[in-house]
């Protein structure tokens, strides 16, 4: 199952912001849009290196951005 993305250790806690988002093992997150409506959303990335499987684009963590999340492509992130 997954954890939690807000914090860069399996130690630390989960955080009840938006920032705060499924880690499925060590590799990948996913940051679905939870609002009705929104087509972007807020991606918190912890230390290291994604690649967003979407388009390949390479972001070195800890990051926070804003990610296009269109109805069609749910941003789904590989730590490299």
């Amino acid at each position: 199952m997954g954890s939690c993305a807000s914090g860069t250790t399996p130690r630390e806690s989960c955080s009840s912001t938006s920032s705060a988002l499924p880690l499925f093992g060590p590799r990948y997150l996913v940051a679905p849009v939870l609002e009705l409506g929104a087509r972007e959303r807020t991606v918190y990335l912890p230390v290291g290196t994604w690649r967003d499987l979407r388009d390949g684009s390479v972001t070195e963590g800890p990051a926070e951005f804003v990610a296009a999340a269109p109805l069609d492509a749910i941003p789904v992130y590989e730590r490299m």
